[in-house]
């Protein structure tokens, strides 16, 4: 797991581990669930209706019809891994002495950025909308004081303010 492969520090303790929300990634699949069964009712709606008229009969290219629905199962498959993937490993790490934001983008590029929590100078959340409110997840943003200015953020944390307290907690400890 990620978690077992940053290297802590002497005395360093990991508080809390977070990931997006689940609901997000639940919608997501729900989708793709979706998009599954969206050719045979395409197909079912073509062959029974009369409103678009087939010069050909389709019992002809049942082979296709069923070589070409494979692919598409297949590809929403490979769609559905990857937003799960996706979820999966982009993780917020608080430690007692550093924040670690773990960033996946696509299946071989991810972004791993952490800095002391010394060097925190500021740390907002926010929570938009109906569902994000009644939820409760919303984006955690923590800038920080240095050569850039650095900002590191997160959308779709579940409790962002409870996050924000653990850290403000470590960062006075």
């Amino acid at each position: 797991m990620l978690i077992d492969r940053i290297n802590l520090e002497s005395g360093e303790e990991v508080l809390a581990v977070s990931r997006r929300h689940i609901f997000l990634i639940i919608l997501q699949l729900i989708g793709f669930l979706f998009l599954i069964f969206v050719p045979p009712f395409l197909l079912i709606f073509v062959s029974h209706s009369d409103v678009v008229v087939l010069t050909f009969d389709l019992a002809e290219y049942t082979a296709l019809i069923i070589y070409l629905y494979t692919v598409w199962i297949l590809s929403v498959w490979v769609l559905a891994f990857v937003a799960w993937t996706d979820y999966y490993l982009d993780i917020l790490i608080i430690t007692n002495h550093r924040l670690i934001l773990a960033n996946q983008k696509g299946f071989w590029r991810r972004s791993l950025a952490s800095f002391r929590l010394e060097r925190l100078q500021e740390i907002n959340v926010e929570i938009s909308g109906i569902l994000p409110t009644l939820l409760d997840f919303g984006s955690l943003r923590a800038e920080t004081a240095g050569h850039g200015e650095e900002e590191f953020h997160m959308d779709s944390l579940p409790d962002p303010r409870g996050l924000k307290a653990k850290i403000m907690k470590a960062v006075e400890a």
